[in-house]
């Protein structure tokens, strides 16, 4: 039974390994391939909160990471970009875990203005509900 189970959690890292490795390399891929696209780099608001883009463009957005940071790339020009932010808040301190967590979320349909190879940070206001898109 722990063979079983060990084997199980390799497989399953190798799997997560693998992903990474294919959506690092197709991103790579992308940007060479246009280098007139801008990098969005995505703030964290705090330790809970977090910002997703859906879609850019009506498709699925490219991504990647570098040290830790989530980026993505879009095109010069207006992006209609449909955004997310959410946040976990535990309701039960005292106790950890999934079953105890509220998830409270926002999405967004909104116009970015990227302008040929500029860096972006994108932003998320919590007294106004608005994403901001900060140039560099």
């Amino acid at each position: 039974m722990k063979i079983i189970f060990f084997a199980l959690i390799i497989i399953t890292a190798l799997t997560i390994v693998c992903y990474l490795g294919y959506r690092m390399k197709s991103a790579r891929r992308f940007g060479e391939s246009h280098p007139e696209a801008a990098k969005v780099i995505i703030r964290r608001i705090d330790s809970s909160g977090w910002i997703n883009l859906l879609r850019v463009n009506g498709k699925k957005p490219v991504w990647n990471m570098e040290a830790a940071v989530q980026y993505y790339y879009l095109l010069p020009g207006v992006n209609q970009v449909r955004a997310r932010y959410f946040e976990t808040t535990d309701n039960r301190p005292e106790y950890s875990g999934a079953g105890h967590s509220t998830v409270n979320e926002d999405i967004q349909d909104i116009e970015l203005e990227i302008e040929r190879g500029r860096e972006y940070v994108l932003s998320y206001d919590m007294s106004t509900k608005k994403f901001i898109l900060i140039p560099q």
